[in-house]
């Protein structure tokens, strides 16, 4: 039998793999089918291939029965082990569809497949409609840098992060040669950063929502980023960070008609380092968790940031608000849309760091092209810090003769010495980065990547790591050649009408009390539930279930709100249900249902404690009194309502107390009791402390320390 190409079958197939992949279906029907391709019959009925590779004939696949061929390859992807198999080769696709079959709906197939000649002689002989159509197969036929990979994997970290496995093709290692070790090393890369990002937001998940519901009122009272959008058409924007290389453009930045002629967006790590230079950005970004971030605004007056607009985003910490004593304005954030019941803020992309968001600010502003300055990600110059940077005055109380400020630069760098790894600078020559700032840029270059596709220019106007799909140029020429004229709106005084805000989380926080007593209730029923016991009783049991999370749903907007806090408690709910469906194929139908009665019962659990913290932190920020006014260029502290009782922990390590001896965590330094006795004696004594749990590398010294103190203080170990 003759396997001749047929175009319906063709047109079919690149329907189905655009669902998943359009680059790569676009690809296919640009292409030339490959004109070596021998397409002949097998034992299977399907057809085998034969192409050739440096002068020999080779085989695609088994020339008698590729099928179970494919199914003995299919076995390496265990679906119990990963969630994403990497496929290095499509061949005839025969062992894709089986792995796709194999994992169902509990994993992803991505398939790197280079020559879409070949692809496109394969697509139209063989039919893998059915495989592409799962949504459980994404192709990818360039790589040039992981940004490619993460661009098409948008949206997926979630699975990224159960796991990865590589799966290479016996036929089509040797022809793909290295181009698989560079896949190989982009994809692994995109796995780093999306399982990075995900251990961010489940340790970040409270603190976030806790920032964010702390500046609910500020939300409320103050502007969004709405009327900025586009208004910066075409005029160049300069985003300014805070890497080494920075101090090379500050001569450049200090010339007056600079300001006239660009848009000046800077991180608020380096607004004080400007201000002292003469340089008013006419934005600085804010987004930092911690109140440590206050330190950039200390000393600041409302003269001073005059003409200068904070664009923070509400996560922000709630002391960088107060602190700022200049205009501010909130880029749009769901959580407090859904609390406030307001769509007032527009919704800007929100950044990984303030160095992400400063250029999505310019991007939102219409800004083209965007100048990055001080964005080396590396460590330039053998620094971490650019000159002037506030961290320096931190340490300015350390230096000394043999103690100097390069010295703490390079302990700093230290630090990072598992996660070190070098690079390329825009000039060509290694550069020591580490695992943070080469995710930073990895996000960076997709983003880039996206704009260049856009039609828009991204310069680098720094030094430091060479970035993908930016250009890289003297600041001055860029500016000689883009600079152009142009004003901003004013940011008009904000209002000072706080009670709408308040009630609404007065609301919230009752809806999530009701959320987790309801919860709780129905936890309940389901641990009630006999999988194995009387179908009609079960069903009745049911129908009360569905009413109590018909009320619960009701409960908007704490009930949005709590899913959102229930970060891992979702990642948990998950992770169980692809377990279930994994054990789909072998357990029976009840030993399944008891499963799914021990997940729900657990996501419940989860529920309501997530809503009774969810009422604690809306309870936390409310205000007692009206927010102060700022007098005099001073923004007042909040006052806000202690929240109930927290317990605290510490952690002692016997093997380095922190001062000058090896022990003195658990050696009687001052009056017979050692530094741990008086630093959990001094914690007991706060107020909001409900009780102490001692964390120790060793149990004995912890019961040591809890016997000695069992007099004064309750501890747990």
């Amino acid at each position: 039998m003759t396997w001749s190409a047929d175009e319906q079958l063709l047109e079919r197939n690149i329907r189905a793999l655009a669902r998943m992949s359009p680059k790569a279906a676009q690809a296919v029907e640009d292409a030339t089918s490959r004109p070596d391709a021998r397409f002949s019959t097998t034992e299977d009925g399907v057809p085998t291939c034969r192409i050739n590779i440096d002068g020999t004939e080779r085989a695609l696949a088994s020339g008698r029965r590729p099928l179970r061929e494919a199914d003995r390859l299919a076995e390496q992807a265990d679906p119990s082990d990963a969630a994403i198999f990497a496929v290095i080769g499509f061949g005839l696709g025969y062992h894709v569809k089986a792995m796709a079959s194999r994992l169902r709906s509990t994993g992803l197939v991505l398939c790197y497949e280079p020559d879409v000649g070949l692809l496109r002689a394969v697509l139209e002989r063989v039919d893998c409609t059915a495989c592409f159509e799962s949504e459980r197969v994404i192709v990818l036929h360039e790589v040039a840098s992981s940004d490619d990979i993460s661009a098409r994997l948008r949206g997926l970290e979630g699975v990224l992060a159960l796991g990865l496995r590589f799966v290479s093709h016996p036929p089509s290692v040797t022809r793909i040669g290295r181009a698989a070790d560079q896949f190989s090393k982009h994809l692994v890369d995109v796995i780093a950063a999306a399982k990075t990002s995900i251990v961010t937001i489940l340790v970040q998940t409270e603190k976030t929502i806790e920032n964010t519901l702390a500046n609910a009122v500020a939300y409320d009272l103050n502007l969004g980023v709405n009327e900025l959008e586009g208004r910066l058409r075409g005029v160049p924007g300069i985003v300014v960070s805070a890497g080494p290389s920075l101090a090379e453009c500050m001569k450049v930045l200090e010339q007056p008609e600079v300001r006239e002629r660009a848009c000046v967006i800077a991180a608020q790590t380096v607004l004080k380092p400007l201000l002292g230079r003469g340089i008013k950005p006419h934005f600085v970004t804010a987004l930092d968790h911690h109140d440590i971030s206050t330190r950039f605004y200390e000393g600041l007056t409302t003269e001073m940031v005059e003409g200068v607009t904070l664009v923070a985003e509400p996560k922000a910490n709630p002391a960088i608000l107060n602190a700022w004593p200049g205009r501010l304005r909130l880029v749009g954030d769901e959580v407090l849309d859904r609390l406030l019941g307001t769509s007032s803020h527009a919704s800007m992309r929100g950044g990984t760091t303030v160095a992400h968001l400063s250029y999505y600010l310019a991007r939102y502003l219409g800004c083209d092209p965007v100048l990055l300055v001080g964005q080396d990600l590396a460590y330039t110059d053998g620094l971490y810090y650019g000159a002037g940077a506030s961290i320096h005055n931190v340490w300015a109380a350390e230096l000394g003769e043999f103690r100097t400020l390069e010295m703490m630069e390079l302990e700093r760098i230290g630090r990072a010495k598992r996660m070190l790894r070098t690079t390329e600078d825009t000039q060509g020559r290694p550069v020591f980065t580490d695992e943070q700032l080469h995710n930073y840029r990895l996000q960076f270059e997709r983003d880039f990547a996206e704009d260049a596709l856009r039609g828009l220019n991204t310069i680098d106007a720094g030094r430091g790591a060479m970035k993908a799909h930016t250009t890289p140029m003297d600041l001055a020429e860029a500016l000689e050649q883009y600079g152009s004229p142009f004003q901003l709106p004013e940011t008009p005084e904000p209002s000072q009408d706080e009670a709408r805000a308040i009630d609404a989380i007065s609301r919230a926080a009752s809806q999530a009390r009701e959320l987790a007593a309801i919860s709780r209730e129905t936890e309940g029923f389901i641990r009630d539930l006999d999988a194995f016991g009387d179908t009609a009783v079960m069903n009745e049991r049911v129908r009360e279930i569905h009413a109590l999370r018909d009320r619960a749903e009701a409960l908007e907007p704490a009930y949005f709100l709590t899913q959102h806090l229930n970060q891992t408690g979702g990642l948990r709910r998950a992770k169980r249900d692809r377990a279930i469906a994994i054990a789909s194929g072998e357990a029976s139908e009840r030993e399944i249902q008891a499963k799914r009665i021990e997940r729900d019962a657990d996501n419940l659990a989860w529920i309501g404690d997530a809503a009774d913290r969810l009422a604690d932190l809306l309870e936390s920020s409310t205000p007692v009194e009206s927010r102060e006014t700022k007098r005099a260029g001073v923004t007042a502290q909040v006052l806000v309502e202690p929240s109930k009782k927290l317990p605290a922990a510490i952690w002692l390590d016997p093997e380095f107390g922190g001062l000058n001896q090896r022990r003195d965590a658990i050696t009687p330094l001052v009056d017979g009791l050692s530094l741990a006795e008086v630093t959990i004696r001094a914690i007991a004594r706060c107020e909001r402390v409900s009780d102490i749990v001692l964390v120790c590398t060793d149990i004995g010294a912890g019961e040591a320390v809890a016997a000695r103190l069992h007099d004064s203080v309750s501890l747990r170990i």
